[in-house]
């Protein structure tokens, strides 16, 4: 009997069919289950995002909420792994990178949606699926911004596949890219013509919504309104009418037909069908009834809105517009009642917000009421610091609370103080004649003080502002002009003359002149760096550097180029110390090797006399230790300010362009800017 191998078991070839096909049902069965699951995630994942996409009909894509990422994120893995794991000849593979560019493109990563879609096309030009994938590329191209690609696709997806547009949906996209083209006018022409040619009447309405916001953004708003008063408005479709009727509202606030603004929001108010944008109108409500000079009235309707927000409730609020509420309610409070305490209640409730946009404005508007509130707690009259707390004062109203009615008074309080230093009140007074012409349109009155500056302080700056605002001849020179007109001259030194130590020099005395001007510290590191990278001179370099930190040692000439450049130059010094007394230690030794029996003193062995070589110092430092430790400013840094020579018509220009020629990285600026 033959002894049985142990080894190997050979089934039957009935049982190994079954095996085989059962082997193959699993496998199939495994894939199926793969895709099915990354189909089942992206359907969740557009459930949750189908609400943003429906609040914004005009966006392509919004940005998805978290659970809904994190589904598209299950998606893309499973059908990664149907596309890794099993064979291309599976059904699902094309069905697999659609899906996965789809999910790309809902995350709003299009250039990784853009390849899927390319993918398909490449490997599977005969999938029913491409019409599909050809649109969502063009989409995909239009938000990645590369307007011209996604025309040309959406433009051959039309002609290879005609059935794709029966709805209009490449004809929307191509009116989408002339907008976004800043072509409207094309657009509307487009949109236009094809109101007439289509028959579904839920389309027609939407193509002449988004024509007539297309001439609110144009500003002409008689055609918008002639074009929204003879649109229908559906009650089925709620969101659309309340688009038209806010739109409507949009065009009479813009031509000053509050009236006719306010019976709309009344009516609006008043269908049931919009109680869902309830917050909204509102909101829009308390603006136009301010914009009619009815604050009052303005302040119930922003109270009725925010109703039961307290400091505990408002962070878990999702209602932008309450948020927006309780600031405009702010903003009433301090600038028309004048009542900070009241404003700054309602600025505290609305920095809790979860709208970000509101809540950083609200803290910004907070912390400068505290800052007022801290500088007017602040004594002292008649000195340097309190005319700049006076000053500082008058620049919150002005560029932080926006009241330049206050700011405008402030600012001529401080000229008319005689116990101030009398450099603040041109000063002050150029910001009270900017702001009247500015913020105050009072062309007249702004006219008026920048005579008086010309003609009590004409050796200012504020005089030439004032020459420049008046469309004047500019007849002033100012210590920042002759100092711009320094700095040109030592540039002109080094790269016209090629005056290195001229140039250096000539940087160095504008630093020592000008010492309270932003160029200043520039002029140091330009002559500290041509010190260190064209002359070699490190020592120098080193000193110079040093004394940028010194004196200045918040600018980005210290902290972004002169401490680095310390070290490196430190560094430098100590292996060039270090080489120097290697070669004296090597020195006798080499001479002595040199040295042959025969050979007399002060004779080479072929009999020319050895005399010590002359040398001129080319190289020699342009400044020495003592110059750049000498803080004594020359008499022309104390002189004032004089008017322009004779014959000279104009003041300097700004050194603009020695940004380009500075050796300094492009991130340092040009700090002499106004």
């Amino acid at each position: 009997m033959p002894q049985k191998d142990t080894l190997t078991y050979r089934f039957p070839a009935g049982r190994l069919f079954l095996i085989t096909v059962l082997a193959a049902s699993l496998d199939c069965t495994a894939y199926f289950n793969t895709y099915y699951n990354a189909k089942m995630a992206f359907k969740e994942g557009q459930a949750s995002h189908l609400k943003l996409l429906r609040d914004n009909p005009d966006s392509i894509v919004v940005t998805p909420p978290t659970d809904a990422a994190a589904k598209y994120d299950r998606t893309i893995e499973k059908t990664i792994k149907v596309i890794e794991t099993f064979p291309k000849t599976k059904k699902w593979h094309d069905d697999a990178l659609l899906l996965m560019g789809k999910a790309h493109f809902y995350k709003k990563e299009m250039l990784k949606a853009i390849r899927c879609f390319r993918q398909l096309e490449q490997e599977f030009p005969a999938s029913t699926l491409l019409p599909e994938a050809f649109l969502y590329m063009g989409k995909a191209y239009i938000e990645e911004g590369n307007l011209d690609k996604a025309e040309e696709v959406l433009s051959l997806a039309e002609k290879r596949y005609p059935l794709l547009n029966k709805d209009h949906e490449i004809t929307l996209l191509l009116i989408m890219i002339a907008i976004r083209r800043e072509g409207k006018s094309q657009a509307i022409q487009l949109l236009e013509q094809m109101a007439k040619s289509i028959k579904s009447e839920d389309l027609r309405i939407d193509l002449q919504m988004r024509t007539a916001e297309l001439y609110i953004d144009l500003k002409q708003y008689d055609k918008a309104i002639m074009l929204l008063k003879k649109t229908p408005r559906r009650k089925e479709f709620p969101l659309q009418s309340y688009r038209m009727d806010r739109a409507l509202l949009t065009c009479y606030r813009a031509i000053d037909s509050l009236p006719a603004a306010y019976d709309l929001m009344n009516a609006m108010i008043a269908k049931k069908n919009y109680d869902a944008f309830m917050d909204e109108m509102l909101f829009l409500k308390g603006g136009i009834l301010f914009e009619m000079g009815k604050t009052d009235e303005a302040i119930k309707v922003y109270r009725k809105l925010t109703a039961g927000i307290d400091s505990a409730s408002v962070s878990g609020d999702t209602s932008n517009f309450k948020a927006r509420a309780l600031l405009e309610l702010a903003l009433i409070y301090q600038k028309d009642k004048e009542d900070y305490k009241k404003a700054q209640s309602y600025l505290k409730l609305a920095s809790a917000a979860r709208d970000t946009g509101t809540n950083r404005f609200a803290k910004n508007r907070l912390t400068a009421m505290e800052r007022l509130n801290k500088l007017r707690s602040e004594g002292g009259a008649g000195d340097s610091s309190s005319g700049q707390q006076l000053f500082s004062i008058g620049e919150l109203f002005r560029f932080e609370l926006d009241e330049p009615d206050s700011a405008y008074e402030q600012f001529l309080t401080i000229s008319r103080d005689t116990t101030l230093d009398t450099g603040l009140i041109p000063k002050a007074l150029c910001q009270a004649a900017l702001i009247a012409r500015d913020q105050l349109h009072d062309t007249l009155q702004g006219d008026s003080i920048f005579r008086l500056i010309i003609k009590r302080y004409p050796a200012t700056e504020y005089a030439k502002t004032g020459q420049h605002e008046l469309a004047l001849p500019l007849t002033i020179k100012t210590r920042k002009d002759s100092a711009m007109e320094a700095y040109r001259h030592a540039e002109k030194l080094f790269y016209q003359e090629n005056d290195v130590k001229g140039a250096i020099r000539a940087f160095f005395e504008l630093s020592k002149n000008f010492p309270e001007l932003p160029v200043s510290a520039k002029s140091l590191f330009a002559a500290a760096w041509f010190s260190d990278n064209v002359l070699l001179k490190k020592q120098t370099a080193k000193t110079l550097y040093e004394k940028i930190c010194d004196k200045y040692p918040e600018t980005v000439y210290c902290t972004d180029q002169a401490k680095p450049r310390i070290k490196i130059v430190v560094d430098t010094l100590e292996k060039l110390d270090r080489l120097r007394k290697e070669n004296e230690r090597k020195r006798p030794a080499r001479k002595e090797a040199r040295r042959k029996p025969d050979e007399k003193a002060g004779k080479r062995p072929d009999g020319i006399s050895i005399s010590p070589r002359s040398v001129t110092d080319d190289a020699s430092d342009p400044l020495t230790t003592e110059e750049i430790n000498n803080e004594t400013l020359p008499a022309s840094a104390q002189d004032a300010v004089q008017p322009f020579p004779a014959g000279s018509a104009t003041a300097p220009v700004s050194a603009d362009s020695a940004r380009q020629k500075l050796p300094v990285s492009s991130s340092v600026g040009d700090s002499t800017g106004r």
